[in-house]
């Protein structure tokens, strides 16, 4: 990846498989349709309101605003950030768990918030389809060490090595794993 920007939806993806990140990136500009899930089609419908400003004419409320990171190099879209209480909410349309890259991509969001001098007090997921909304901590100096080791290794990754390395069950089982494998 070099010293181009990571997405914050980049990091997700890398958590959860490697390989099914390079897959991501290898078919990007193919249709956007033809290579995605049942799951990721609801959650690309799931932000259409955010995404055209519809989800709140408040505003305190910031919706589907690009931030950045110069220090991390990352970049993305926040859902909900509300300017007045603080409170971050990255919207999924179905939560079974809050997985590691989940949190990290919040997280992401987090740092790129607080470089651009928001004061973000409260991070959250939340779930639409069961209306549940989770707290996620904010990270402690030793995540955010973690979080810029990670950014490393993804930006010194070896697509081939990821190729290799086959027996990834998450890549075989991503919307990628009959593509790759």
């Amino acid at each position: 990846m070099g010293e181009d920007y990571i997405t914050f939806t980049q990091i997700n993806d890398f958590l959860y498989s490697p390989a099914s990140l390079y897959m991501h990136g290898s078919f990007a500009d193919k249709a956007s349709g033809s290579f995605k899930a049942k799951a990721q089609i609801a959650g690309t419908l799931e932000h259409e309101a955010i995404e055209e400003g519809r989800y709140s004419s408040h505003k305190d409320i910031l919706q589907a605003k690009t931030i950045y990171s110069e220090k991390y190099k990352i970049l993305g879209k926040i859902d909900i950030f509300n300017t007045k209480t603080g409170e971050l909410i990255e919207r999924k349309n179905r939560v079974s768990a809050i997985y590691r890259g989940l949190v990290y991509q919040v997280w992401a969001q987090y740092f790129a918030l607080r470089e651009m001098g928001y004061d973000v007090k409260k991070l959250y997921i939340y779930s639409k389809q069961d209306n549940k909304k989770y707290e996620i901590k904010k990270p402690t100096q030793k995540d955010e060490e973690e979080f810029a080791d990670l950014l490393r290794k993804m930006r010194t990754m070896n697509p081939m090595e990821l190729l290799q390395h086959s027996a990834d069950a998450n890549a075989k089982q991503s919307i990628y794993g009959e593509l790759a494998w």
